[in-house]
């Protein structure tokens, strides 16, 4: 006859009643905010979450795919209007009703919902603001011989810190424009 030997593992004080209730109150609201994420694959923006009960608004956003293409399908599936397509980021704008945006962010073929939100720029003058009028000035320093490459919404190529002939090449990468622009308006920075 062969004997059981049984021991426990742990001390049953560890598993006091107490203990275990204040353990699965610290977990739950971890588990549930990553249930949500997970819902939508963590592909919808939280200022976006926020807004999916709200059933008579729309908010404009941003889809961007997981070819880098357009989203006109997966958008109207959704009940939402297509806008224009943001080859620089391989995304698309379009107005979706918000309580369809989990929806749109549950499709395969998107890879993330993101608000588009408004973008404005400032500071008309700043080379006195940030000294490049001194060192020009005093130093004598005025850039002859230096190329720089500066990624910006826009430059204002007829400003007077640059003259004519400074601006040597210009891409838009938003709104495939040829030709230098400031679709901004805050000049040169």
């Amino acid at each position: 006859m062969e004997k059981l030997i049984i021991r426990r593992a742990f001390p049953s004080s560890i598993f006091h009643v107490p203990s275990l209730v204040a353990a699965i109150l610290l977990v739950l609201p971890t588990l549930a905010a990553a249930d949500g994420a997970a819902a939508n694959g963590g592909k919808l923006a939280a200022a976006l979450r926020a807004r999916a009960d709200a059933p008579h608004s729309t908010s404009r956003v941003i889809i961007t795919t997981t070819s880098g293409g357009r989203a006109d399908e997966a958008i109207r599936a959704a009940g939402g209007r297509p806008g224009r397509f943001l080859r620089a980021i391989g995304g698309q704008v379009a107005l979706v009703p918000d309580y369809a945006l989990p929806r749109l962010a549950a499709r395969p073929e998107v890879l993330r919902v993101a608000l588009d939100r408004e973008v404005s720029g400032t500071m008309q003058r700043t080379a006195a603001t940030v000294g490049a009028s001194w060192v020009t000035d005093q130093l004598g320093y005025d850039g002859t011989g230096i190329g720089i490459a500066i990624i910006d919404s826009g430059v204002a190529s007829w400003h007077d810190d640059l003259g004519p002939d400074r601006v040597a090449h210009f891409v838009d990468f938003v709104s495939d424009l040829p030709v230098a622009h400031d679709g901004y308006g805050h000049g040169t920075h």
